[in-house]
């Protein structure tokens, strides 16, 4: 795939911008001749689309006057896999192949082909592969398919009523050989309609139905007399008993060194566990001691390590272990959680002196979802500073606290419920207006808090940032302007 322009930059391929998925819907009905995505990465003209300078999928028209959608069936990049058009997008029949015509040497396809009747012979070659890895899979992988399919463990395509699981091996065996039968005969299905729509003949493998129905029972049933000839050898069926055992025995003794090694982490004193380095800083936030548990399995296999997990879990309940961890987690969380919080409170009083830049986390914000303030000075600015981060001139804050003062003055009385307060607006912006530097005062609760934009500002917060400041006790004052005034 070539960019064919600076990586990052944008290109402009001719015709209007759309959305991703609304330039493959445009090009889809043809409703224009050109257009682009917003960078010109994705673009069509015509019957093309390409990604690039590639060109990814075309509509392409028979003779008969009948608009086929061809997908190129390639491996591409990440990028260029996201420009591929979705099947949906288009209202007839779609394809997925390898050759979609020469569009002026930018498909990489070979010139002088019949490029109609190749894509025609890549779904016999589809079968074909399909058929010989059958004979790749493995014998016991298969046998253990079976088997989950008959003990629920999943459906492979079979109902989700218990009823119609599969009574045996020897059934499940049977629906698995109709199944892939199926999947191979879906080739020759997706080819006649390919071959009809384009107006070519059928590839000879695919001209008799019954003779291509016999050949996918023939190589089916050969794959399955592969996989009896090795599960039924006397020499392969003990090497798989002891393996077996091999395994189990493994899992045994990992379930069991768990076991043990949990034990002993339960039986650890909570205070031993916190004031030890157990108790470690991930990027300097206290975190709690976690339970010991296997971070590699020695070698186990996915089923292995599974029967581990359901073994020692099993010995936890027969012990009583299982309760008694969950609750030192518990306890062990929550100190650490207080170990945060007393970190974050001390990192706070360091914010509200000056001494940082930034408030910890769990202080953006007070109970009532409201910023914290303070007053900093910087390059010669004397400005008040949310812990949101948000910056405005201590001038406009004090005009702003006068005015929310003011509406408490008249609105607010004790005797309000909490949710009262919450939900009564004394002030809301309707042409007298309230500018706080670049923010716009959008409305005042009855009790002085404020809504500044997106930021909300709690009378408590306003209240103790003017008495730190020296302002609390400035007259209340209507600060707004009206219209062209402000």
């Amino acid at each position: 795939m070539g960019f064919g322009y600076g990586h990052g930059q944008t290109a402009n391929r001719g015709g209007k911008r759309y959305a991703n998925a609304h330039l493959v819907h445009v090009w889809a009905q043809q409703e224009e001749s050109a257009g682009q995505n917003s960078r010109g990465s994705s673009w069509f003209s015509g019957e093309w689309l390409y990604s690039y300078a590639t060109a990814i999928a075309r509509i392409y028209t028979t003779e008969s006057g009948a608009r086929i959608l061809l997908i190129r069936d390639e491996s591409f990049s990440v990028a260029t896999s996201q420009h591929m058009p979705s099947p949906q997008a288009f209202a007839g029949p779609s394809f997925r192949v390898p050759f979609i015509g020469s569009s002026e040497g930018r498909t990489r396809e070979r010139f002088g082909i019949d490029w109609q009747t190749e894509n025609a012979r890549v779904f016999v070659q589809r079968w074909q592969a399909t058929a010989a890895g059958l004979f790749k899979i493995s014998a016991v992988g298969w046998q253990g398919d079976l088997e989950k399919r008959v003990s629920g463990y999943y459906w492979s395509g079979d109902s989700n009523d218990p009823a119609e699981r599969p009574r045996d091996v020897v059934e499940a065996a049977e629906r698995w050989k109709a199944q892939t039968v199926a999947g191979l005969m879906q080739y020759r299905t997706q080819c006649l309609e390919y071959c009809d729509a384009m107006g070519v003949a059928y590839p000879v493998e695919f001209a008799s139905e019954s003779e291509a129905r016999a050949l996918a029972v023939q190589q089916v049933a050969e794959a399955v007399a592969r996989f009896r000839r090795i599960l039924d050898d006397p020499k392969n069926a003990a090497r798989r008993e002891a393996s077996r055992k091999r395994n189990a025995e493994k899992a045994e003794r990992y379930a069991a060194g768990m076991f043990g090694k949990r034990r002993e982490w339960l039986e650890t004193p909570d205070a031993q566990l916190i004031e030890s380095d157990t108790l470690k800083h991930y990027g300097g936030t206290p975190r709690a001691p976690s339970i010991p548990y296997w971070k590699h399995t020695g070698g186990l296999s996915k089923a292995q390590t599974r029967d581990a997990e359901s073994l020692l879990r099993d010995l936890e309940t027969k012990e009583g272990q299982g309760d008694a961890i969950r609750a030192k987690e518990a306890r062990l969380e929550f100190a650490a959680q207080e170990a945060r919080r007393e970190r974050e409170r001390a990192a706070f009083v360091k914010w509200q002196a000056g001494e940082i830049a930034h408030a910890p986390e769990s202080f953006r914000r007070d109970v009532r979802g409201g910023a914290y303030l303070r007053r900093v000075t910087r390059d010669g600015r004397d400005l008040i500073q949310t812990s949101q981060g948000a910056e405005v001139l201590f001038s406009d804050a004090v005009r702003l606290f006068k005015f929310a003062k003011l509406i408490r003055e008249r609105c607010y009385f004790p005797e309000m419920s909490e949710s009262d307060v919450k939900q009564t607006l004394g002030w809301k912006r309707n042409g007298a207006r309230l500018r706080v530097s670049h923010f716009e005062l959008e409305s005042v609760h009855v009790d002085g808090s404020c809504r500044v934009g997106c930021h909300f500002l709690a009378w408590e917060q306003i209240e103790s940032a003017a008495r730190a400041c020296g302002v609390f006790d400035l007259p209340a004052e209507d600060t707004t302007r009206k219209g062209a005034e402000s």
